[in-house]
């Protein structure tokens, strides 16, 4: 009766515990399956305090250490739920996520490979798995995990958001990414972050309203994103050259996080181009403060010092960044061309022939250094690196023009005025090359050709002076159409009050049209600016003759002569005999 007894407790033990873990299993996956945070963990805790030792236990156990942060002691625990049951595969997914923390990509997959073998259902394993595999640069594979994760999961935002990158940052397919963060913001209308992407993927297809749009919205939403501001500041400051704007958003940026030195230099860049040199200067030197090492900054500075003519202070930057970069080259040109602004020629020759050391087949070193040669009047020295700058880059069009200019010194006007036809080859409505090439027609008596050029150049640069000064000159010594050669040194004169040279030739137009109260007026105005030329008092000498002022003429040609005119004394005997 006894032994009947013992046999039918340990019967009724072995229902009770049947039972008992029946309804432990139940728990946990109600504890994997529910949406409440909760929920989720007072399950969790009942099965961690009430069967320890099970692989239900050991998993709940293990999550719970996770939510305090202890990632090494969570994995062990859930290393020993998967000793129990090989095929468990929520335990292989919170390890493989442990991994993920731990930075342990590789071992990572491997879990997350384990439960797709066991589950291949569960998206989240794809997901996860497709974004390490982007992580080690598989990104074929990590598409792949991504695509079945999208199939499995249609309202898995995440999903497409990073598919979407990578086809953006790793495949150029900027059309299939905008597709994929269209399908993320229409999941969720305030995804920040898919707005920052698409973003780029306008900025990538030239549709610069859409990315600005884009950033703008992603800030509306979340306005801590330093990443919206940088890249719409951006676009600011190289695409629309809204450079107020861009400093704004850079300003955001140094708001949110001031230890940044590069947006300090980017602020500053800003700042640079709306002549705001003081701020510029500012904020380099907290960029400096902050990365003392990086001599793009040094640059920089030497840039904007040079622009404020303190050449020998950009000098010094020039030579830090040197210092800090070697065989920086485009530094040497940028210290030559220092050089060179402050005529020290023999220095700026030899930076500039060091940037051709270090470069070889830098045309912009042959350029500069051409440029030098040409301020030394060393002519063929000048003409042989312009050809080489030409030869290493022939759409350099800055080459052709020194080269043109060149040209017109030594009167090769033909050469002069092939080499403007070229750039003009590359850009038809470049208004100050056509400006070069008009004057270049007029040297060479080709009028016609002259005024073409220099009409066209009015119409695209209606505020240059030098295009109605030389239209002037053609209407004068062209077509002797004084009328119109007036009205064009009078708009040269509006551009630029006080020039002595339109003023001159407005006084020679109104004497060809016999008006010689004006041609005095206007000879008078020049010999005010410079009286020590003696052009205008020869012209207001013979102005005078023609108006039978005699000693007023012979007093301006005296004076003339006093200055140092050799035709002087031809007008002096002319118009004032022995007297004088």
């Amino acid at each position: 009766m006894k032994k009947f007894l013992t046999v039918l407790l340990v019967l009724f033990a072995a229902v009770l515990t049947a039972h008992s873990q029946e309804s432990i299993e139940q728990m946990f996956n109600k504890s994997w399956e529910t949406k409440d945070s909760i929920e989720r963990k007072s399950l969790r805790e009942y099965i961690a305090e009430n069967d320890s030792a099970s692989k239900y236990g050991l998993f709940s156990r293990a999550w719970l250490l996770g939510e305090k942060y202890k990632i090494l002691a969570s994995k062990k625990l859930y290393s020993a739920a998967i000793s129990l049951d090989s095929t468990f595969w929520q335990a292989y997914y919170n390890r493989g996520i442990n991994y993920m923390d731990m930075e342990k990509e590789e071992s990572a997959i491997q879990d997350f490979s384990s439960v797709i073998k066991f589950n291949p259902l569960f998206s989240d394993a794809y997901f996860n798995r497709g974004v390490l595999y982007s992580y080690n640069g598989n990104y074929k594979k990590a598409l792949t995990d991504l695509e079945k994760a999208i199939e499995l999961t249609p309202e898995n935002k995440e999903a497409y958001y990073n598919h979407g990158k990578i086809l953006m940052k790793n495949f150029k397919d900027y059309s299939g990414a905008l597709s994929d963060f269209n399908a993320a913001i229409n999941i969720d209308s305030v995804y920040a972050n898919a707005f920052i992407e698409r973003g780029t993927a306008y900025n990538y297809m030239d549709n610069i309203k859409a990315s600005l749009s884009d950033f703008a919205r992603a800030i509306e939403i979340d306005a801590s994103l330093e990443s919206a501001y940088f890249s719409r500041g951006l676009l600011y400051l190289y695409c629309t050259k809204q450079y107020e704007k861009a400093a704004a958003d850079y300003s955001a940026c140094i708001q949110l996080d001031p230890e940044k030195s590069y947006y300090y230099r980017l602020r500053a860049l800003a700042y640079y181009n709306l002549d705001d040199y003081t701020s510029a200067i500012t904020d380099i030197n907290t960029a400096i403060d902050m990365n003392p090492k990086t001599p793009e900054y040094y640059v920089f500075k030497g840039d904007v010092l040079a622009i404020l003519k303190n050449d020998t202070t950009a000098f010094i930057e020039y030579n830090t960044a040197l210092k800090l970069n070697p065989s920086d080259s485009s530094v040497f040109i940028k210290m030559g061309y220092a050089r060179y602004i402050m005529k020290q020629y023999s220095n700026a020759l030899k930076d500039y022939s060091a940037a051709i050391k270090f470069n070889p087949k830098y045309s912009e070193a042959y350029c500069g250094r051409g440029n030098v040669y040409l301020a030394i009047k060393d002519y063929k020295n000048a003409l042989q690196d312009f050809n080489k700058a030409i030869s290493l880059s022939p759409e350099y069009s800055y080459a052709y023009l020194r080269r043109a200019r060149l040209y017109v010194i030594q009167k090769d006007y033909e050469k002069a005025l092939t080499d403007y036809t070229k750039i003009l080859e590359f850009d038809p409505d470049d208004g100050l090359t056509l400006i070069d090439r008009g004057y270049t027609y007029l040297q060479a008596d080709d009028y016609e050709k002259a005024r073409t050029d220099l009409n066209k150049a009015v119409e695209l640069l209606p505020e240059n002076k030098d295009a109605y000064y030389f239209r002037g000159l053609v209407y004068s010594f062209g077509f002797k159409d004084h009328k119109n050669a007036l009205s064009d040194y009078k708009k040269a004169l509006e551009l630029q009050p006080g020039d002595e040279y339109a003023l001159f030739q407005c006084a020679y137009s109104y004497s060809k049209l016999d008006s010689l109260d004006k041609a005095v007026e206007y000879y008078t105005r020049v010999i005010e600016i410079n009286p020590a030329g003696t052009g205008a008092y020869i012209n207001r000498g013979l102005v005078y003759a023609h108006h039978g002022e005699v000693n007023k003429a012979c007093s301006d040609f005296t004076k003339a002569k006093a200055l140092g005119d050799r035709d002087a004394d031809d007008y002096i005997e002319e118009y004032c005999g022995n007297n004088y």
